[in-house]
């Protein structure tokens, strides 16, 4: 049956306000009013008008589980709800839990999952904010394995968060299967110990796309998403100051217009990347990544092999339309790793393109572009200015059939250093320095 709360219900959605393209943090409910609407459900039930306490002193885990059912919209109006233990989904279809300005609380001593759901399709979180901010608790406010239709959106988390995996874990398990997680806000990351901000798991296979998300100051890895199939999509959103990476893809995935930046170095996070694209074992004939229109800024950190990373397990990325600024000397913009002997072998040669890619700051030493072992690379239309000391421009070690063209080399190095490498560095190439091209 449609209860009378459906009434109230969408009352209250008309009132939905414009969404922002990069979310704030949130500490009181979620950062949007919820989307779904309950003409997409055959039962609504408001959980206050059934007994849910809005002040947070019974758990409303009971009527959580009592309601759960195919075809069923849950309802929390504004307050604050004690969420004891774990809301497990099993076997449903089409169940949303949509607050407006809705808090969820764990209880003292809680370290495990809030929201579970497993075998299940079309199942939808939305317009809730999780308070983790009491130092007694812990653990993993969504964990969401679904077949299709998984949607994530308007949630946020607030509190350093030290033990469980992190805040969010979600999987697509059907190939043909998609999700959607967008404006997700978890700006308050974690401490030493090893937690990741959101974490694509390996039981997904299917498309997942991450919209317009904010995660800072997580130890491993803000977005962790490189499972053994299926693709991500990332578009848009901030990422910051994490440990191992701030954005991690698989191979035919793609992370377009996001900002990525790294300003707070913090001495127990590992390698803090920008964008690391990888996969969870070497493909040699995977499709290529992409990288587009994205801002990546590493202005201080502890360490870090680069800003963009391809790694050793990954064949092929491009990157298009994108701006890089590195401060930290040492530090690549981006760098393209010697390539696992299972991907040097395959039938589709390992190789980075750049177009339209702008590399600024005050970096010294290294090169601002490193290429190891991947032939055939073109890089066109890029604006290196890095002047700081012995820095070099684009280095190529043990690659050949290269080309540079339609490029500006500005830096105080070598614009070019090949090193075992032959690169055809076409007429169009401005260097402004007294050394353009040096082999060795």
């Amino acid at each position: 049956m449609l209860r009378t709360a459906a009434a109230g219900l969408i009352a209250g959605l008309a009132g939905c306000g414009e969404r922002t393209e990069t979310p704030t943090p949130t500490h009181e409910g979620g950062p949007s009013p919820p989307t779904t609407t309950p003409s997409e459900y055959g039962t609504v039930v408001d959980l206050v008008e059934e007994g849910a306490d809005p002040n947070g002193e019974r758990s409303i885990r009971p009527l959580l589980e009592e309601y759960t059912d195919d075809d069923t919209l849950l309802y929390l109006r504004e307050g604050r709800f004690l969420l004891s233990g774990i809301w497990n989904i099993e076997d449903i279809s089409n169940l949303a839990l949509v607050g407006d300005h809705a808090t969820l609380v764990p209880a003292e001593g809680d370290d495990t999952v809030q929201i579970n759901a497993i075998d299940s399709r079309d199942i939808a979180v939305e317009g809730l904010h999780f308070d983790y901010t009491n130092p007694e608790v812990d653990g993993r406010a969504l964990q969401l394995k679904v077949s299709d239709g998984l949607l994530v959106s308007d949630i946020s988390v607030s509190g350093q968060i030290d033990r469980g995996g992190g805040p969010v874990r979600v999987d697509v398990t059907d190939p043909d299967g998609k999700g959607l997680v967008e404006r997700v806000s978890i700006p308050d990351g974690s401490g030493e110990s090893r937690v990741t901000g959101m974490y694509v798991g390996d039981d997904n296979h299917g498309e997942i796309v991450f919209r317009d998300c904010h995660v800072e100051g997580f130890s491993d890895n803000g977005l962790y998403a490189d499972p053994p199939a299926g693709r991500i999509v990332v578009e848009g959103g901030y990422y910051a100051n994490c440990g191992i990476s701030n954005v991690r893809i698989k191979s035919g995935s793609v992370v377009r217009g996001a900002h990525i930046r790294c300003d707070e170095p913090h001495p127990e996070f590992e390698n803090m990347r920008g964008i690391r694209v990888t996969d969870y074992e070497p493909r040699p004939d995977a499709e290529p990544s992409l990288v587009e229109d994205c801002r990546v800024e590493l202005l201080d950190v502890t360490h870090s092999d680069g800003a963009i990373v391809l790694s050793s397990k990954l064949a092929r990325l491009n990157i298009r339309n994108s701006r890089i600024r590195i401060n930290t000397d040492g530090i690549n913009a981006i760098r393209a790793k010697v390539p696992d002997p299972t991907v040097a072998e395959g039938s589709t040669p390992p190789r980075l393109d750049c177009e339209n890619v702008t590399v600024t700051g005050s970096a010294a030493n290294d090169s601002a572009i490193r290429i190891d072992e991947r032939h055939g690379c073109v890089l066109d239309g890029l604006y290196v200015h890095q002047p700081g000391d012995d820095r070099d421009g684009i280095e190529f070690r043990r690659s050949n059939d290269n080309v540079v063209t339609n490029s500006v080399l500005d830096v105080a190095g070598q614009a070019v250093r090949l090193v075992d490498s032959t690169a055809n560095v076409d007429a169009s190439v401005s260097t402004n320095r007294r050394n353009g091209l040096s082999k060795r």
